[in-house]
C-alpha cells in the first residue's frame, strides 16, 4: 500500500527537481500520515492478538475487516494530503478511523465474549476495548467540527494522547 509518490522524469534542472519535489510534499506528508497510523494500529493490534488464546471463525472474520478498513489509510490520507481543505476529505478520513477503532472493538469484545483470551489478560482486552470506545468518540465527535474549523480538524484529535484507558493498559503491560 504505497501512495503516488513520484516527480516527471523529464525534469532538467536543479529547480525542476526541487519545485517537482515541492509539488509531492502534499503526498509525503499524507504518507508519514499513513504510516504513523498504521504503525500505531499494527502495534497495538500485534499487543492484542499476544493475550489471544485461541481464534475461531468469528475472531477471523472481524480481523479480516479491521484490515480491510485498515488498508484505507493510504487513501483517505492521501485524500486529507491533497484536498484537506475540502471537508469531505477530513470526513472520509474520520470515518475511516472510526471504522477502524469500532472493528478493533468488535474483535476485543468478540474475544472477551467467547472467553477467547489467555486469562491472565483479560485485564489487558477489557482496557484496549474501552481505548478502542474512547477512540471513536474522539473521531465522532470532531465530526461537527469539520465545518466549523475545516482543515485545522485534525488537532482535536491529539486528545488522543490523553486517553486514559491505553495509558492504564501500556503501564499495566510493561509490568506484566
Amino acid at each position: 500500500l504505497v501512495l503516488q509518490l513520484g516527480i516527471p522524469a523529464d525534469l532538467d534542472s536543479a529547480s525542476a527537481v526541487r519545485e517537482g519535489l515541492l509539488d509531492q510534499l502534499p503526498d509525503l506528508i499524507a504518507y508519514v500520515i499513513s504510516f504513523a497510523v498504521i504503525g500505531r494500529f499494527w502495534v497495538s493490534n500485534h499487543r492484542f492478538m499476544r493475550t489471544v488464546q485461541e481464534f475461531d471463525s468469528g475472531l477471523m472474520w472481524l480481523l479480516l475487516l479491521y484490515l480491510g478498513i485498515m488498508v484505507l489509510i493510504p487513501f483517505t490520507s492521501e485524500m486529507v494530503g491533497q484536498y484537506g481543505e475540502y471537508p469531505i476529505a477530513t470526513i472520509l478520513y474520520t470515518v475511516n478511523m472510526v471504522g477502524l477503532s469500532l472493528a478493533g472493538g468488535l474483535m476485543m469484545r468478540h474475544v472477551s465474549r467467547r472467553g477467547l483470551a489467555q486469562p491472565e489478560y483479560e485485564w489487558y482486552i477489557d482496557l484496549s476495548y474501552r481505548s478502542s470506545l474512547f477512540t471513536t468518540a474522539v473521531f465522532l465527535l470532531s465530526l461537527p467540527l469539520v465545518f466549523v474549523i475545516g482543515p485545522w480538524t485534525p488537532m482535536i484529535w491529539f486528545a488522543l494522547r490523553f486517553d486514559p484507558y491505553e495509558r492504564s493498559r501500556n503501564r499495566r503491560y510493561k509490568e506484566a
